[in-house]
């Protein structure tokens, strides 16, 4: 299940660059030697992806991956917002969804709490890492910020206060709230 994050970071790789290539017209003949080529957990051809002629050959490229039908749902958006982010959001629910379900099955008593609980560390520096960049970097609005929180973790149980300190520009106070 740990592969999977290398797998997706490459996936997001190659997706960056098609919507690069396609979208915005640049060249990209420097970037793809940096991609993993090779198979990590599914198979599927970078580049095939990366000179995908439509937004649907895309999706095509990705036929037998358990990708498909997210940056299928996911490029619905892309039209709107002129961005790979909805897909990349899409693709870390998928890893962390699975990570989640894996300990959750594969592991037994104390393991499994333990697990659990750096996993859910894991989740909580994630979503505040995100809170801190949505805010920042990108002013985004805090329904739209909470639509991308993971739902693991202090962040999702607190929604309510992390809301109302992300509406109130106190991410400082994040941090205490996770203590």
């Amino acid at each position: 299940a740990l592969a999977l994050r290398y797998e997706i970071s490459n996936l997001k790789n190659c997706i960056r660059l098609f919507f690069d290539r396609f979208i915005r017209g640049r060249d990209i003949s420097l970037q793809t030697p940096y991609l993993i080529h090779e198979k990590i957990v599914n198979d599927y051809s970078c580049d095939r992806i990366i000179h995908a002629s439509s937004r649907e050959e895309l999706v095509e490229a990705l036929k037998d991956t358990p990708y498909r039908d997210l940056v299928k749902s996911a490029t619905d958006e892309l039209n709107e917002t002129f961005t790979v982010f909805p897909i990349e959001m899409a693709l870390d629910r998928f890893y962390y969804d699975n990570v989640f379900i894996r300990l959750s099955s594969c592991l037994p008593g104390k393991d499994k709490m333990i697990a659990l609980q750096v996993f859910n560390l894991d989740v909580d520096v994630e979503n505040i890492g995100r809170m801190v960049r949505f805010k920042h970097f990108y002013a985004m609005d805090a329904d739209k910020v909470f639509q991308y929180i993971l739902p693991y973790g202090i962040v999702p149980l607190n929604i309510d206060v992390f809301k109302k300190m992300y509406e109130n520009e106190d991410v400082s106070g994040i941090l205490a709230a996770l203590m």
